[in-house]
């Protein structure tokens, strides 16, 4: 598992420095070692630290959320469709030695990301994209917060585009499934969580 955009020397962050030095090293194994690199964009599903770390925001900001980079652009790809991709390699031969870059249907940027989870999630959304330097003055105190909900290293990643230039899924045949097909199942008002609050609403009555 890799990431789009990783690359050894060029990415503008350690994090994809990191994936690009780690594919460099499973391509240059022996030939014995039969391996498949997948580069999918950012990954959604339930307990993700995606969509759910964004919603936990709004709830916590009642809605307000200055926002870095915002116009930072994804495919996001559900968890379920990477999950498919890797069983597909597991099973089929002709994968070995192939790269397949995995984004979902639909291009978005952050803050459409952002609007969109917090429409599913029934919160109201107020958000300020952030100038350039605001923002990494953010990611440099927020580096240092309770769980680094927002690093420097993070920010230097906002700096490139997660999206695909090829489609890997089709290589595999597998259909992707959109953001809005998932997203409220576990986030939205029928999800188990919304349900579980609801009957804990009506119990304490």
């Amino acid at each position: 598992m890799s990431s789009l955009a990783a690359d050894p020397t060029a990415a503008p962050s350690e994090y994809l420095r990191s994936k690009g030095e780690a594919e460099a090293r499973v391509r240059a194994s022996p030939p014995t070692l039969g391996w498949t690199i997948f580069r999918p964009s950012v990954i959604f599903g339930p307990d993700d630290t995606l969509t759910n770390r964004f919603a936990n925001l709004l709830h916590l900001s009642g809605g307000f959320l200055p926002l870095a980079r915002a116009g930072a652009k994804f495919a996001p790809v559900s968890v379920e469709d990477v999950a498919q991709a890797f069983r597909r390699a597991l099973t089929d031969q002709a994968t070995v030695g192939q790269t397949y870059e995995l984004c979902g249907p639909q291009v978005m940027t952050l803050e459409q990301l952002v609007r969109t989870t917090a429409g599913v999630a029934g919160i109201r959304c107020r958000i300020f994209p952030l100038p350039d330097f605001i923002a990494w003055l953010q990611a440099a105190v927020m580096t240092f917060l309770p769980g680094k909900p927002f690093s420097l290293d993070n920010y230097k990643s906002l700096g490139v585009d997660s999206i695909c230039r090829e489609n890997g899924f089709a290589r595999l045949g597998i259909e992707p499934k959109p953001l809005l097909a998932v997203l409220p199942t576990y986030l939205g008002t029928e999800s188990p969580p919304a349900q579980l609050d609801y009957f804990r609403r009506i119990n304490d009555r």
